[in-house]
């Protein structure tokens, strides 16, 4: 009787440790979205209102900019209530902007990067961005009553225009395609906001601020053959700036005035990879003629500059282009430039979402909601279950050696 109940007390104990040690397996894999959302609820800071770079405790507005038009793109930000806070978001914007210095310093007008940092037309134009996604949302209480100084802003930009006839960086710096396509887009829209708000002509605001002839010019002599090159004294042409060029030309209203544009528009579709050279991710676009990189950057800029020309549908493999950009999710959850990395960054997310609405259209969310295979599903049966039955098969054979021998 000893061994039986010996045997029993084992069983017991058993079945005790498979109910404690045994949680059962997760049923559902993480998706890309949770991974997505669960990188962002990381880069959000609560106190200023902004995303930050991966690492960074510093709020950005180029981050910003790519998580609000993610979750705009998502359709998050038009919950009710929101995700974040939208007017701290909004006044954190604000707070990039240098207004609170003399009009007469090169600083002043502009928008940096993070508060206190140095403006520049790059920070300026994905900051403003962001700040049109938010313009969306002003039926969120207090949205209405955050402001930015546009005349002040186009101060700024004006500062950065060169004798070249395009815009630089910052002032004082030599003019380039894509820096000039930002501050000419910036023009446009704020001289739209200003002629909203005193009722003032467009034609007048926007021709105070843009000599259009003189960006027209210095467009063109940025030409290569079929393609752009980022300033006039560069050699090589590139998709960056080649896609600079006709969206700097499409805020003009000049695209028709550039000649073979169709043969601009075969340059572009050219770089898109469908059968690779070497080790050429397929789907997404190089940079250039050969240069074997295919990144979620170029094939973003190659992407908005076909949308401009009409040239997406029925040109551009939309199937492998949307692999491309999906496969460029890292493990952390973010965006990388390439597949296969293991940390992303901030910046790539509103690129890579941008890039998928022009792909698939407004439905991006169904897109996300697959299976992250950096962050697959557990194993149904895991080494703590495996352990447990190994423990369960033991004192049952202990059980039954000890009946026959009782």
């Amino acid at each position: 009787m000893t061994r039986i109940k010996a045997a029993a007390l084992v069983l017991v104990l058993t079945f005790v440790m498979l109910a404690v040690v045994v949680q059962p397996a997760s049923a559902s894999p993480t998706t890309r979205l949770d991974s997505l959302k669960t990188y962002i609820d990381d880069q959000y800071d609560d106190v200023e209102g902004g995303y930050s770079l991966k690492g960074e405790k510093l709020s950005r507005g180029e981050a910003t900019f790519s998580v609000l038009e993610a979750l705009n793109d998502l359709g998050d930000l038009a919950a009710r209530p929101p995700p974040i806070n939208l007017t701290m978001t909004k006044e954190f914007i604000t707070k990039l902007q240098w207004t609170k210095i003399n009009e007469k310093d090169d600083k002043y007008g502009g928008f940096s990067s993070f508060i206190a940092g140095i403006p520049s037309i790059h920070a300026s134009y994905w900051t403003i961005r962001a700040w049109q996604v938010l313009n969306q949302h002003n039926d969120y209480i207090g949205m209405e009553n955050v402001e930015i100084n546009e005349t002040a802003a186009l101060v700024y930009i004006n500062r950065t225009f060169t004798d070249e006839g395009g815009f630089a960086a910052k002032p004082g710096k030599s003019a380039d395609l894509l820096s000039t396509y930002e501050a000419v887009y910036l023009i446009d829209y704020l001289a739209k906001e200003i002629q909203e708000k005193e009722d003032t002509p467009y034609t007048t605001t926007v021709d105070k601020w843009l000599n259009q002839t003189a960006v027209f010019d210095y467009i063109l002599s940025c030409r290569k053959d079929d393609a752009f090159k980022m300033t006039t004294d560069a050699k090589v042409t590139g998709v960056t700036a080649t896609a600079a060029a006709i969206l700097a030309l499409d805020v003009l209203d000049r695209l028709n005035d550039l000649q073979d544009l169709q043969s601009v528009r075969d340059w572009i579709l050219d770089r898109q990879v469908i059968t690779p050279i070497a080790d050429e991710y397929v789907g997404g676009f190089t940079e250039s003629y050969k240069t074997n990189d295919t990144n979620l950057v170029s094939t973003y800029y190659a992407l908005s500059a076909l949308d401009k020309l009409g040239a997406i549908d029925g040109h551009v493999n939309a199937s492998i282009a949307i692999e491309f950009v999906i496969n460029c999710q890292a493990a952390d959850g973010a965006w990388a430039l390439t597949p296969g990395y293991e940390d992303g960054e901030t910046t790539y997310i509103g690129m890579a979402m941008m890039s998928l609405k022009l792909l698939h259209g407004d439905d991006i969310r169904s897109l996300l909601l697959v299976e992250d295979p950096n962050n697959p599903a557990p194993p149904l049966i895991d080494w703590r279950l495996g352990l447990v039955i190994l423990m369960l098969v033991i004192a049952a054979i202990a059980g039954l050696v000890g009946l026959r021998l009782d």
